[in-house]
């Protein structure tokens, strides 16, 4: 006689899926040993950031700051923008007869993002700064050209001991001109 599956408090996880990484918010142990914390409860309460406010959340500045504005943050997701100005140096050698924005800079554009995301939901350590530890699934969708505003989405989707994962999205228009996996931890500036 096939026994009875009694229920737990803690969902189940997919198959192969240590619960350490599974964990998204449930009390669980090992998740808790590992130092992995709960993905905070979305809020849909838009913060909008002008560029003052995005120099004191990140480190990036000129030339390498990729972000214009944030139109809307909450406790999961960011909404910003940067306009690509067509003077731009990088499109003189990017490429001299049909300029495109390369895609690593999209890609970079959206780490900044998250960075800024980062920074909403906690302080760093003095003497820390965000940095990448992995860009994973990314695919280039449609070329972005001079002169082109891009929208850069990012999602934060789970956290283990002192790395963020986020997914990422950068449009034009409301066409799909990347999306990327990735996340974020901090390092020491120094």
């Amino acid at each position: 006689m096939p026994r009875k599956k009694s229920r737990s408090a803690t969902p189940p996880r997919p198959l192969g899926i240590p619960a350490a990484i599974a964990y998204k918010g449930f009390p669980d142990t090992a998740a808790r040993r590992v130092g992995m914390r709960p993905i905070p409860p979305a809020t849909t309460r838009p913060f909008p950031m002008d560029r003052d406010d995005i120099l004191q959340a990140i480190p990036h500045r000129e030339p390498f700051l990729w972000i214009d504005e944030v139109v809307a943050i909450d406790d999961r997701r960011i909404h910003a923008r940067k306009r690509l100005d067509p003077d731009l140096p990088l499109f003189r050698g990017h490429f001299p007869h049909k300029p495109i924005f390369p895609g690593v800079l999209q890609c970079e554009a959206a780490l900044q993002a998250g960075a800024i995301l980062i920074s909403r939901l906690e302080t760093l350590p003095a003497g820390q700064i965000p940095v990448a530890t992995r860009i994973n699934n990314v695919k280039f969708r449609r070329i972005v050209s001079p002169g082109e505003t891009i929208d850069i989405e990012v999602e934060f989707t789970e956290r283990l001991a002192n790395a963020f994962f986020m997914t990422g999205k950068i449009s034009v228009d409301g066409q799909v001109a990347t999306r990327l996996d990735f996340a974020c931890a901090s390092a020491d500036a120094g």
